[in-house]
């Protein structure tokens, strides 16, 4: 099944029009994000979610960036009860030519309620992941001159990530026994990010200049 879910992840990867911004040094980017993914459970083959934050990015150099998160995440399942979780990642992601690669961690701390799991010393229902994200600069050619999209302010990006630590719990099944379930959460998830900074940007700019 992994090997299936990384043929995907790779098909979408290629196969997808992703959206990203140019950088510049000293540059700060932030305003509102959406996402929706699927991730693996112990207790359920995969689960589907979506989520939506807030991020802010900061570019140490041309190439190299910082970007930070805080979103809600809401998982649901064919099987599986609903988990209600709070990402916060930090990636550090490299321009490289037309395109960005970016690596880093993501902690999801659940907010859902354990009262109807069994308290079994050592479980835990958060967990840290690390993660890889990949995006692309589109272009068209206007006239013969190649024109970025980047003044939209759209970023697309497909993530994929691994949890480091696992996701465990215990809940009585229908028999009254004690069922455990431990696995490590593997996620693909594609994120589409708006930088409403430039905004802001523009009317310091306008004011500079009066």
């Amino acid at each position: 099944m992994k090997k299936l879910v990384l043929f995907l992840a790779l098909m979408a990867t290629t196969t997808t029009l992703l959206n990203a911004q140019e950088t510049n040094r000293g540059i700060w980017k932030y305003g509102p994000m959406i996402g929706m993914g699927v991730v693996s459970n112990p207790n359920d083959d995969f689960q589907l979610y979506g989520s939506a934050g807030l991020f802010a990015q900061y570019a140490f150099t041309d190439i190299i960036n910082l970007d930070l998160e805080t979103k809600y995440e809401y998982r649901f399942g064919i099987s599986s009860d609903a988990w209600h979780y709070l990402d916060i990642p930090a990636i550090v992601f490299f321009r490289i030519g037309n395109g960005y690669i970016g690596a880093g961690a993501q902690y999801s701390q659940c907010l859902s309620s354990t009262n109807g799991f069994v308290d079994v010393p050592g479980q835990s229902t958060s967990y840290l992941s690390g993660l890889l994200e990949f995006s692309y600069i589109s272009h068209t050619s206007m006239n013969g001159n190649w024109v970025t999209y980047s003044e939209r302010g759209f970023r697309s990006i497909i993530r994929i990530g691994y949890a480091v630590t696992p996701l465990s719990y215990s809940k009585l099944n229908g028999y009254g026994d004690v069922s455990s379930y431990k696995g490590n959460p593997f996620f693909i998830e594609a994120v589409l990010r708006f930088d409403i900074s430039k905004y802001f940007n523009k009317q310091k700019s306008n004011r500079r200049r009066r």
